[in-house]
């Protein structure tokens, strides 16, 4: 009987030696340190529209600008923008949404450099930024004549946009 004892209590001691170490590596497989680092930025848009008008419908003043050297308009912050971000070769590496002012912040892991893309009112836009300018990204996300009030932003046309370079997304009903 005590040999019987004496196994049983080799073999729980020798199975928990063995248990203990397959706990303690994948500890440290699950302990694998990635860099992450923080993208911030704004998108941005301008148009010819009154800062009263765009104010009274959410969208904040940033500055006045000029537009093809003989136009003033003025840059507002894109509210509620899509932000994506993927690296360089397509990857998908994070997503957010622009707050009131247009801008965003977003945790990604460390890359070399970032393909960022706005999604605003059935337009896309990218923009290829290096890992040394991702602490203050600006994306331009078009320029929207007075003319397109009536329809404000639901479905600009093309020739709204000017010399931007957007894409227009197909709007699914």
């Amino acid at each position: 009987m005590k040999k019987i004892l004496l196994v049983i209590l080799f073999s729980f001691v020798l199975g928990a030696f063995f248990t203990n170490n397959a706990v303690a590596s994948d500890f440290q497989k699950e302990n694998i340190v990635i860099k992450t680092v923080v993208i911030s930025g704004s998108f941005q848009f301008d148009s010819s529209l009154s800062a009263r008008f765009m104010e009274k419908h959410g969208y904040s003043f940033i500055e006045e600008s000029y537009y093809a050297s003989y136009l003033t308009t003025n840059i507002y912050g894109a509210k509620d923008a899509e932000v994506i971000i993927e690296d360089e070769h397509g990857t998908f590496l994070g997503t957010g949404v622009t707050d009131k002012k247009g801008k965003f912040s977003i945790n990604v892991p460390l890359e070399d450099s970032y393909r960022i893309v706005a999604r605003f009112h059935d337009r896309e836009t990218d923009k290829m930024v290096e890992f040394k300018d991702i602490e203050r990204v600006i994306v331009y996300v078009g320029f929207f004549k007075s003319e397109t009030v009536d329809i404000w932003m639901a479905k600009a046309s093309r020739d709204d946009c000017g010399n931007c370079d957007v894409r227009y997304l197909e709007v699914k009903k």
